[in-house]
């Protein structure tokens, strides 16, 4: 009986060992495959293109804000924001990078691109500011290149 019981231990003793290692083993690669995906995406970023009716002219600062919207009962988490002077949205360089680093957003996050122009550089929402009417849904879903469409309130 007692052979028996020796032989159970160092059988399981064996086991957990080689359990450790492939387990090690496949962790180390795991991290190694984590690292090499955020190295190239960590310095990612978001082109928006802004679409305003034809003939306005902008006035003020545009501020593009990532923010997940996931939780509905719950106020938007900033993740990413940018600026830029809304006269230039109306040049050829209408869009603008949002810059953001992929390890602040949830994989399951719903990530929304939010435009607000401030007119009057008041920097909340007043009348005469255009902001984006929609969800535009970016990032988790392999999407980093959108237009976002603008309504004056």
């Amino acid at each position: 009986m007692r052979i028996l019981l020796t032989r159970l231990v160092i059988g399981t003793f064996l086991l957990v060992f080689l359990w450790l290692g492939v387990a090690s083993t496949h962790a180390d690669k795991l991290a190694l495959s984590v690292k090499d995906n955020q190295s190239v995406l960590s310095g990612s970023e978001v082109i928006v293109t802004i679409i305003v009716p034809e003939g306005t002219e902008l006035t003020g600062t545009a501020i593009i804000t990532l923010e997940d919207i996931t939780f509905q009962d719950q106020p938007s988490v900033e993740l990413a924001k940018a600026s830029a002077p809304a006269s230039a949205l109306l040049n050829a360089q209408s869009t603008i990078a949002v810059p953001f680093d992929l390890q602040v957003v949830d994989p399951k996050a719903t990530i929304n691109v939010a435009v607000h122009i401030d007119a009057d550089n008041s920097g909340t929402i007043t009348d005469g500011d255009w902001l984006s009417d929609s969800i535009v849904i970016v990032i988790n879903n392999s999407k980093f290149d959108v237009a976002v469409s603008l309504v004056k309130i």
